[in-house]
């Protein structure tokens, strides 16, 4: 098997294959429980609700996580996940195969505080920005120059 696993409509081995089956299907997942305050946990069914967590050590570096306490299920996902998990940042990544995120920073969007994050390309002036909540990190916006 080498690495290779089945996955709905044939196996894959590429990581970045990989990746581009589950991207979004993890973008609905992560943007529902962001919106719901948490979702059911899969094992038990019990509540798992969503918190957000930075790191001050990393600059602005933030996520969001659930936790089951019964069945201690985790599941958790980096402003870079979720940032990534975008339909935009999907078509950035095939647009631009080599490519780096960028620091996330707190600004201002529509009068509202905001936290920016994003992605530019590493052989040219190609940048995507994606606009974040501050308090459940739901995608606000995205925009991309080219």
């Amino acid at each position: 098997m080498g690495g290779e696993r089945n996955w709905p409509g044939g196996a894959l081995t590429s990581p970045k294959a990989i990746l581009n089956r589950i991207l979004p299907a993890l973008h609905t997942h992560y943007q529902q429980a962001s919106r719901a305050g948490g979702q059911p946990c899969p094992g038990c069914g019990r509540p798992m609700p969503l918190e957000r967590w930075t790191d001050s050590h990393v600059g602005y570096a933030a996520g969001i996580t659930m936790n089951c306490a019964q069945c201690s299920i985790m599941d958790n996902a980096s402003l870079w996940h979720l940032a990534l998990d975008t339909p935009a940042a999907q078509r950035f990544w095939k647009q631009h195969p080599r490519m780096r995120a960028v620091p996330s920073r707190p600004v201002v969007h529509a009068g509202r505080p905001a936290l920016l994050g994003g992605f530019v390309s590493l052989e040219g002036a190609a940048r995507l920005d994606v606009l974040f909540d501050p308090g459940d990190l739901r995608v606000l916006h995205t925009e991309g120059t080219t």
